[in-house]
């Protein structure tokens, strides 16, 4: 009984020597290379998405920004009803971009800065642009007196941001509109307003560049679309 367990062991391990000589000597199956764009796979029902963006939602378009405007004849231009945005084309407000939208506002021809702070109302507008004082030059106002009239538009609208606007020139006495601009830039940055000059492509020198006002006082219709772009610039940044 003792020698048949014998013989039953040595044919055990005899078996398994063949099992683990066989697995050392034999070559592996060879593996086949990833092609390109393959990933290795658990499941036949992975894929790759060729397209990973795809699915993606759009990005958010940027709402216009919102402004207010206040001002006289360079501002009301040809208009028909400016306050509701009957805006005509000799004013720089129809050429600001599509970046900035018109929230409504007070402009008239020959309007001094008191009527405007007389009569303007609270606007609901991302930002503020008063573009005032030709007027008030041509009349003799002290500039201190225009300079509180622009305090009280900017109360009155209420926007979170001011931008006041550098007047054009004044062709007849030039050094009177920049020495107001002088002091409007100086104001304005007291305030922690935005002092912006437009006027620089509508002038040469201290006076309008050629074809760019009608009358040595009013913008032509090319120097309104210099000026609006140059302020829907400072609007929209």
């Amino acid at each position: 009984m003792h020698a048949q367990a014998q013989r039953f062991t040595s044919v055990l391990m005899a078996s398994a020597a063949v099992v683990v000589s066989a697995g050392c000597s034999a070559n592996p199956a060879p593996v086949a290379p990833l092609t390109s764009g393959a990933t290795p796979s658990s499941s036949p029902e992975q894929s790759i998405d060729e397209n990973p963006g795809s699915s993606a939602a759009p990005a958010p378009t940027s709402k216009p920004v919102t402004f207010a405007a206040v001002g006289d004849s360079i501002t009301a231009a040809n208009s028909s009803e400016f306050a509701p945005g009957k805006i005509g084309s000799r004013s720089w407000v129809s050429h600001v971009g599509s970046g900035a939208k018109f929230a409504g506002g007070w402009a008239l021809g020959g309007a001094r800065s008191a009527a405007m702070a007389e009569n303007v109302k609270d606007i609901e507008a991302d930002v503020l642009v008063i573009l005032a004082g030709t007027n008030d030059v041509y009349n003799d106002v002290p500039f201190e007196q225009s300079a509180g009239n622009l305090v009280r538009i900017a109360e009155k609208v209420g926007a979170p941001k001011v931008l006041v606007s550098a007047i054009p020139p004044i062709d007849y006495d030039p050094e009177s509109s920049v020495r107001f601009n002088h002091q409007l830039r100086q104001f304005a940055q007291s305030r922690g307003w935005l002092f912006v000059d437009p006027m620089a492509g509508v002038r040469e020198g201290d006076r309008f560049a050629s074809g760019m006002t009608t009358d040595g006082v009013h913008p032509t219709e090319a120097a309104a679309q210099v000026i609006g772009e140059a302020l829907g610039k400072a609007i929209t940044g």
